[in-house]
């Protein structure tokens, strides 16, 4: 009988090449670009519309009105109020909806093949002719505040908006989630303005992927659908502020008091490359190295061998502007400290010592197994397409995924290891109970200690 060491994952020598079918595009006259991918396997059609925005194009002063303007594009319009669309939705057995990222507005959308004309139409009135409704943003500002609410009463919510404020700075990203003054000083106007101005077809990507009709029918389908999405002139163009947060290497430790916390959330970060860099796709990979999964270094020496928490991970947040490489974990209180000396010696070995060729070969199969299975329904693979799309990543992004990750290199990650994983590099932030904390903080650093919300 054959033995195996369960504890080793099985690794592909060699990963499989994924070959996707090239998309089909076409310009409307309106200036709306369109891809579709044609995949007759299920009887169902996915939608991705995406447009560049987002929360970003919020004024600092009048934070939440690209996210509640997008919420509320499916609670009425003229002729059909929020209960009627959603009725008509469910008659076609439909689900779609519209929301606002840092960087895009989007909408997503399902439905059977054979309903899918009239989904468009369903799907294009919301887009084109939401009023916005008093009643319903009056319901809306109040459910939101609500949630901001008790977002505010959690230790993590303060410590990630202190991380993200040190590391973005002016930048609309350092923004976690919207001041409850602003929500609560939201009028109809000012959703009105944002989506007449900021929607525009010529800067938009249609994405469909399903059981489509053949080509001229699709595109007449879209074009009676769509004709009556014009271009407007944006009433203000504004130029973000590159993200340039404070330098890190200056940056005291920031101690939130929270007074009678039972566990302390601590993060550390530092600004990262955008999407579109270089750097981007093996800092994914030594990112997952350290803390990208149940089998990451991280989950295995802090929260199994240490017993310090019982989560902890990395993540890299890539953005069109800029990015953040984070750590984040909650411990208890009197461990902070020996956390932190913690999650520094991991990131130090990333620095001094190479991936060992098991390990690299273990995360590049992981990587490369969770990407596949993101194109296996229709609405990831409409999501993955959209991406391409908005991003420009080329036609071949997809297809050469695989091979790409596949041929990042030990030597290649411990050059970047020293470039993005010195934790001197990193600002830290812990929140929990002043009393218990600042004593383990000040024998790693000079500590500023602040209340939930006070500025950097």
């Amino acid at each position: 009988m054959t033995l195996h060491d369960r504890t080793i994952p099985p690794v592909a020598t060699e990963f499989p090449r994924v070959r996707i079918p090239r998309a089909q595009h076409a310009i409307l006259s309106n200036g709306l670009r369109v891809a579709w991918l044609e995949d007759p396997r299920f009887p169902s059609i996915s939608l991705r519309l995406g447009l560049p925005g987002g929360n970003k194009l919020d004024p600092p002063s009048r934070t939440g009105i690209a996210e509640t303007m997008t919420a509320m594009m499916t609670d009425g319009t003229d002729r059909l109020c929020a209960r009627e669309l959603a009725e008509a939705s469910a008659q076609l057995g439909a689900q779609f909806h519209f929301s606002a990222s840092d960087d895009f507005f989007i909408g997503v959308g399902t439905v059977l093949e054979d309903a899918f004309e009239p989904f468009l139409q369903l799907f294009s009135t919301c887009l084109l002719e939401s009023v916005f409704p008093a009643d319903e943003l009056a319901l809306r500002k109040q459910n939101r505040l609500h949630e901001l609410m008790v977002e505010r009463s959690e230790a993590g919510y303060w410590a990630d908006s202190k991380m993200n404020e040190l590391v973005f700075g002016a930048h609309p990203y350092a923004v976690t989630s919207p001041e409850p003054a602003h929500i609560a000083a939201l009028e109809r106007g000012d959703l009105v303005t944002m989506a007449r101005t900021a929607w525009r077809p010529d800067e938009a990507v249609l994405v469909l992927v399903g059981d489509l009709p053949e080509r001229a029918r699709l595109l007449a389908q879209l074009e009676t659908v769509f004709s009556a999405w014009r271009r407007e002139a944006r009433k203000e163009e504004r130029t973000a502020v590159p993200p340039a947060g404070q330098t890190m290497a200056s940056t005291p430790i920031h101690l939130i008091h929270r007074a009678g916390s039972v566990q302390a959330e601590l993060r550390m970060a530092r600004p990262a490359p955008n999407r579109l860099h270089p750097d981007y796709l093996p800092l994914t990979v030594l990112n997952t190295v350290l803390g990208g999964g149940a089998s990451c270094r991280l989950f295995s020496e802090i929260r199994e061998k240490q017993g310090l928490a019982y989560h902890v991970s990395s993540s890299y947040s890539a953005l069109v502007d800029g990015g953040i490489l984070s750590l984040t974990t909650q411990v208890a209180m009197d461990r902070a400290g020996e956390a932190v000396l913690g999650l520094r010696h991991e990131m130090r070995r990333l620095v001094n010592e190479i991936v060992p060729a098991s390990e690299l070969a273990s995360v590049r199969n992981y990587m490369n197994g969770t990407f596949v299975l993101r194109l296996e329904s229709h609405g990831s693979l409409a999501n993955q397409f959209s991406g391409v799309e908005l991003l420009d990543l080329g036609e071949d992004y997809l297809d050469t995924y695989t091979a790409r990750v596949s041929a990042v290199t030990a030597e290649e990650l411990h050059a970047l290891a020293g470039q993005y994983f010195v934790p001197e590099d990193y600002v830290l932030v812990v929140a929990g109970d002043a009393a218990v904390l600042e004593p383990q903080l000040k024998a790693l650093g000079s500590v500023v200690v602040s209340e939930p919300g006070a500025p950097a």
